[in-house]
């Protein structure tokens, strides 16, 4: 049994979704919060817009606070990328904005990027998707093992992917890809909704789960931790019992906070650290 540490856990911009970056960036370096984790939107270093993709300037903003990247997060599942299309185009330009993400990622000092696995037709045989997808990933590994930066496969919705959604998709790709050419990051709402627990992805992957997003939901939903009914130290508990040792990001996100998302922030992070404190008693 090995306790997590705060030092463990990051903070994610999704929350703040209708702010500006330095809000978040001064929102979780108040708060004592010393990773975050970044996910790219108009506003929040696009780089398809040189206004708000400054890479020196952010490298800069994060200096200042002392605040560390430890995964970097190209949007990939509401605009138009999608590496397991049918369309040979969409996949190799989906390709190209991973590659461009990847260098923007060294130079951030971002030692993990996260790649989600596409979705495929649903009126198109599935298999090829995954094959597709497949090929996309076996495409980008170089590029990520000259970079220095480990890919992290994360585990998706139903709704956002239909290739890998549960423990038995997720097993597909673990099983195409050795461990040093590709790990996952678990998040525990699509976790909740196939009715599995985290322990059973721990059981398949064990050290080849290199980050978690801790959410909570009812059970969909990027809830503040305490707002949703998935139990959160049940999460914690099997993360200890695992010794894992990663960072695990707090994706809160639902649209209800954006108004204040200081304030939700710091309901989510007080109420881990509260139970980190009574899972030690």
């Amino acid at each position: 049994m090995r306790p997590l540490k705060p030092e463990q856990f990051a903070g994610m911009n999704l929350l703040y979704s209708r702010t500006q970056l330095t809000d978040f960036l001064d929102s979780v370096y108040q708060m004592g919060i010393k990773n975050i984790e970044l996910w790219t939107q108009t506003q929040f270093f696009c780089e398809l817009y040189k206004s708000t993709s400054d890479t020196k300037r952010l490298k800069c903003e994060l200096d200042a606070r002392d605040l560390k990247l430890v995964c970097f997060i190209p949007e990939q599942c509401t605009w138009p990328f999608n590496i397991a299309s049918h369309d040979k185009k969409i996949r190799q330009e989906s390709c190209d904005y991973y590659l461009r993400h990847i260098e923007t990622a060294k130079e951030l000092g971002a030692p993990k990027v996260l790649v989600t696995p596409g979705w495929y037709e649903w009126d198109l045989n599935r298999e090829d998707g995954l094959l597709y997808s497949e090929e996309s990933l076996f495409r980008l590994l170089p590029y990520f093992q000259q970079a220095g930066i480990t890919p992290v496969l994360e585990l998706l919705q139903p709704c956002e992917s239909n290739l890998m959604y549960d423990l038995k998709t997720t097993g597909w790709y673990a099983e195409h890809f050795s461990e040093k050419e590709m790990n996952f990051c678990i998040d525990t709402v699509p976790v909740t909704l196939a009715g599995e627990k985290l322990e059973d992805y721990f059981r398949v992957l064990g050290k080849r789960i290199r980050h978690i997003h801790l959410i909570d939901g009812t059970p969909a939903g990027h809830l503040v931790l305490g707002d949703g009914e998935q139990d959160i130290r049940e999460h914690i508990e099997t993360m200890e019992r695992w010794e894992y040792r990663e960072n695990i990001t707090l994706e809160f996100g639902a649209s209800i906070y954006y108004r204040d998302p200081d304030f939700h922030m710091k309901r989510g992070w007080n109420y881990l650290k509260k139970l980190l404190a009574e899972v030690r008693t």
